[in-house]
């Protein structure tokens, strides 16, 4: 993935924003530019909240502290907007492919370019980089999602909305199991497939989730999010152990 794309399953609004995120960019950066690069959800067509805040990835040759003031200055409108810039030199993200090996994978496999270059198409991971950082990832998942419903719930909802975060880990569940099954062979490019086929590997039972993850694609949030965690939270934890045993392998 990519090459050029009209955007098309975001909406105008958002196409704008992230045009003029990118437009700034090279306003600012010039010849220091490389790349600029959709990632995240809004990269997919199929997540729910893919226009809720599109993150523009900028790669430049370098960027120095004089630099940055301008940078801000030529995409504030965007960032007003909620695109998401995130800046990296490209001798960062060539050292980023070890510790952070889950993340950059990921804008590998599932990115849209808009300017220049594809940045990643000389990037290696290891297996065992991307296995620590999938166990850390499934690790974290686990908590973040149980301490957010709690937050929702123990502050009526004034610190986090339990909905959202349980989105957010279906969302973060696919692209864990779609780098975990990549270890060993081309993992699906459907969902639905995808869902079943990490299930499986784990010993789980998948239909709960695929109840949770269609009422999410069809109404965009889930309408009884504590019951919705309930149900999520031993699945996850499975496909935890499933991390687990590839980490010690």
């Amino acid at each position: 993935m990519g090459e050029r794309r009209e955007l098309h399953w975001l909406p105008t609004k958002t196409r704008r924003s992230i045009e003029a995120a990118v437009t700034g960019a090279e306003r600012a950066l010039g010849s220091r530019l490389e790349a600029a690069v959709l990632v995240g959800a809004a990269a997919s067509p199929a997540r729910a909240d893919r226009a809720r805040a599109p993150q523009v990835l900028v790669i430049t040759s370098d960027l120095p502290g004089t630099q940055l003031r301008e940078l801000a200055a030529q995409v504030h409108d965007a960032m007003r907007a909620n695109v998401r810039v995130r800046v990296l030199t490209s001798g960062e993200l060539t050292r980023s492919c070890d510790v952070f090996a889950l993340e950059v994978a990921e804008w590998r496999d599932r990115h849209v370019s808009l300017r220049g270059d594809d940045p990643f198409a000389d990037c290696t991971i290891e297996d065992a980089d991307l296995v620590r950082s999938l166990e850390a990832a499934a690790r974290g998942l686990v908590r973040r999602l149980r301490n957010r419903v709690l937050a929702d719930l123990g502050t009526d909802g004034r610190r986090d909305d339990a909905a959202n975060a349980v989105g957010d880990a279906i969302e973060r569940s696919f692209v864990i199991a779609h780098h975990y099954l990549a270890l060993d062979a081309e993992p699906p490019a459907e969902e639905a497939a995808l869902l079943d086929a990490i299930s499986e590997a784990a010993g789980l039972d998948p239909k709960p989730v695929h109840a949770l993850h269609e009422e999410l694609r069809s109404r965009g949030r889930v309408a009884k999010p504590v019951d919705a965690a309930v149900t999520l939270l031993p699945w996850l934890e499975g496909i935890v152990e499933l991390v687990d045993r590839a980490s010690e392998a």
